[in-house]
């Protein structure tokens, strides 16, 4: 199995919980990537989705992991992948070429953010939902009710539109260190409930 894991805004690997998860996984003989994306204080989507195309290998036992603006950046990267490989003039969800064992998002979003309207580039091309569903069978959404960033409501619709299992926690924040996040047991216990399936 191999997890990756992708950073979000003005974000990188060695911030918030991400080491602090691959640590954990590592124990466990899990292999881990956090990738480093450019320019993440201006981040550009197309660059974006390049680094975890050459970076990701896609299977059965791949898992993703993104928090908040690398959550739209997983699902952006998965439609590419999924578009490249329909050759026929058939829907997406008619070809499952492209699978992978799951994806958890933190704080997901894919509205616009009314205080960082900079990202709305990320958001097109729209998300074809019934595609992605089609390409993971496990799909969870975690947020806090008390985000001051994606608001919790975003990242519920996030998990609507996904059919995504919805992980909403009292307090949290953003999570990241500044809210007191350097773990990050949800995301731990959310992925080894998808290794066990």
């Amino acid at each position: 199995m191999r997890v990756y894991i992708v950073h979000g805004f003005d974000s990188s690997p060695d911030k918030n919980w991400f080491r602090w998860l691959e640590d954990k996984l590592k124990k466990k003989d899990i292999s881990v990537d956090i990738l480093s994306l450019p320019n993440p204080q201006n981040p550009n989507l197309t660059k974006w989705i390049a680094t975890l195309d050459s970076s990701i290998k896609l299977g059965h036992e791949t898992y993703l992991v993104g928090h908040s603006l690398g959550c739209i950046t997983i699902l952006q990267y998965l439609q590419s992948k999924a578009q490249k490989t329909n050759t026929k003039a058939q829907s997406m969800t008619d070809k499952k070429n492209i699978i992978i064992g799951g994806f958890v998002l933190v704080s997901g979003f894919y509205e616009s953010l009314s205080i960082l309207p900079q990202l709305d580039s990320f958001l097109k091309p729209p998300l074809d939902f019934t595609a992605l569903k089609a390409l993971s069978p496990n799909r969870v959404v975690i947020s806090a009710k008390d985000d001051m960033i994606v608001p919790t409501e975003l990242s519920k619709n996030l998990s609507h539109k996904l059919s995504a299992k919805f992980i909403q926690t009292q307090n949290g924040g953003h999570f990241m260190e500044s809210d007191g996040y350097t773990e990050m047991p949800l995301v731990l216990e959310s992925l080894e409930a998808m290794f066990k399936k």
